[in-house]
């Protein structure tokens, strides 16, 4: 179970994360994905979203090659299909998913309406087995604000959103329906010949949990938010680790200036009032070159790299903090201590 609160956690922090992106009007992260284990995890959200009223059935090609994609995307795309989908089906029905890998592409994209031609794709397919599509419809479905349902039961963005997100990943979509016979959306993208590190399971996570060193120094930790600041500590003492912990930088950097030498680091929120974590992290930087000073945040799309260099900021991690992450940049910059427990946080 708590594995399982562990997934939803970090899938809402990406997709809170992409959400930023997306109004910001900046693209995510591409990293190269399994696209079987992507529909896979996306799955399980799908089930606890669409009613009990509608079956929901698979069929995975194990063996596809993996994609260039930004996860959180294709998770959009998805499931703004199912939707799209449920809909059609006045809410009961059968929505067939798929992946597979097609040869010998030739065909019209339904969106943009190019001729398109490869000798490899990646077949991502939704199905419904609905009343189909009438051509009316079909010239102006993926424009963005048009829509068939009545005032206040869709934006008319589903489709836009899909094509959009496809487009940018070099994909297109296939189309297929006849009305009262359903609709075949096929989202069709290029595979790449990169390896997709495998991510832990929940099973090997657990196993994973072995006894390690404690950690040993004093840290100073900054964020002016309480129930964040509760749980770093928390975490950090859990570690073996001494922690003085405050709510603004400004009473932060007075109690390094008592004794410049006191801590053996620094991590601090970047986003606070009054004095930001980087304007903290330059103050100390001059103070006391080479102190190991962790920033973290949610809104790091504007640090820039040469700030971060000249502030001695050793690393930025992003908001919510991966523990792990946390645990292996300290593990760099401080002693173990003579005693040992296992590792809970990862």
């Amino acid at each position: 179970y708590l594995d399982q609160a562990q997934l939803s956690a970090n899938r809402a922090r990406d997709l809170i994360r992409q959400m930023l992106t997306f109004s910001r009007g900046q693209r995510g992260e591409r990293k190269p994905v399994a696209i079987p284990a992507l529909l896979k995890e996306s799955v399980k959200l799908l089930r606890s979203t669409l009613p009990s009223t509608v079956a929901l059935r698979t069929s995975i090609d194990e063996n596809v090659p993996a994609a260039l994609v930004d996860s959180v995307q294709m998770d959009q795309v998805l499931m703004n299909l199912c939707i799209n989908a449920r809909d059609a089906m006045h809410g009961a029905g059968t929505i067939r998913l798929s992946v597979g890998l097609t040869e010998n592409i030739d065909y019209e994209c339904a969106s943009c309406r190019k001729s398109v031609r490869a000798a490899r794709m990646i077949e991502l397919t939704v199905q419904d087995s609905g009343n189909g599509i009438p051509p009316e419809v079909r010239e102006r479905m993926f424009d963005p604000f048009f829509t068939t349902k009545e005032v206040g039961q869709g934006s008319g963005m589903g489709l836009a959103t899909v094509h959009g997100i496809v487009h940018e990943h070099n994909g297109h979509i296939v189309l297929e329906t006849d009305v009262g016979r359903g609709t075949t959306f096929r989202v069709m993208l290029p595979p790449i010949s990169q390896p997709v590190a495998e991510t832990p399971s929940p099973t090997s996570r657990q196993a994973a949990r072995v006894t390690r060193e404690q950690l040993s120094g004093r840290v100073l930790l900054v964020d002016d938010e309480p129930l964040v600041r509760q749980f770093m500590s928390e975490l950090l003492e859990g570690w073996g680790l001494e922690v003085s912990a405050h709510e603004s930088a400004a009473t932060a950097r007075e109690d390094i200036e008592r004794d410049l030498t006191h801590y053996d680091a620094v991590i601090t929120d970047h986003t606070m009032p009054g004095m930001t974590g980087l304007d903290l992290a330059c103050h100390l930087y001059a103070l006391r070159p080479g102190l190991p000073i962790v920033l973290y945040t949610g809104y790091g799309d504007n640090l820039q790299s040469t700030d971060l260099e000249r502030c001695g900021v050793l690393a930025v991690l992003p908001k919510p903090i991966e523990p792990g992450a946390l645990r292996a940049l300290l593990t760099r910059v401080l002693a173990p201590s003579k005693t040992t427990a296992t590792d809970a946080a990862g």
